[in-house]
């Protein structure tokens, strides 16, 4: 395996592979991102509405923590009793993205590559302790294939969480939309 450390040269046979494979990450980070908002934007809300006022208004900083919020908020009853089914899936679903997404973002990467042209990134991390254990150290290849595939799956989950969320925001009258003056 090889390390290409520091910029691209265009004129590097991988470079289109390399610049391939960031952009397919950003994708994924950025969709978290936006689901991220979402969820966050939805609980501070929440929080104004009688039913919810008196719950936790502290907001984590981590989706993991604001998901979990979510699905406190959700077994009270109010406003947002009719979409704890599809708020809870979206939620689940969350969960079942959200490792990749954890070793995306809080992970070292490298490229590397074979000469016969296979290419991958390589994502090491360490994962914090259970109560009590160790830290762990992880070390994951993804190929380029694989990341397209994650792309698709988060484009996918950001625009349901939006559709989702969206209906929320318009049947409960959340957020006023009106023109922006330049």
């Amino acid at each position: 395996m090889s390390w290409i450390v520091g910029s691209i040269d265009e004129n590097d046979p991988r470079a289109a592979t390399i610049s391939g494979m960031i952009s397919d990450l950003g994708w994924c980070i950025n969709s978290y991102g936006q689901i991220e908002y979402l969820v966050a934007d939805l609980l501070w809300h929440a929080w104004k509405m009688p039913n919810y006022s008196a719950l936790s208004r502290k907001l984590p900083m981590g989706l993991d923590g604001r998901a979990k919020l979510l699905r406190q908020l959700l077994t009270h009853p109010g406003p947002l009793t009719p979409y704890s089914a599809d708020l809870g899936l979206l939620m689940d679903r969350l969960d079942q993205l959200s490792e990749p997404r954890h070793m995306f973002v809080h992970g070292h990467t490298t490229f590397v590559h074979t000469p016969t042209g296979d290419a991958a990134l390589m994502f090491r991390r360490f994962i914090p302790p259970e109560k009590g254990g160790d830290w762990t150290k992880y070390e994951g290849i993804v190929r380029p294939v694989q990341l397209r595939e994650a792309r698709q799956l988060w484009c996918i989950f950001a625009s349901t969480a939006q559709r989702i969320i969206g209906s929320v925001y318009v049947e409960l009258g959340l957020e006023k939309i009106g023109r922006v003056e330049p």
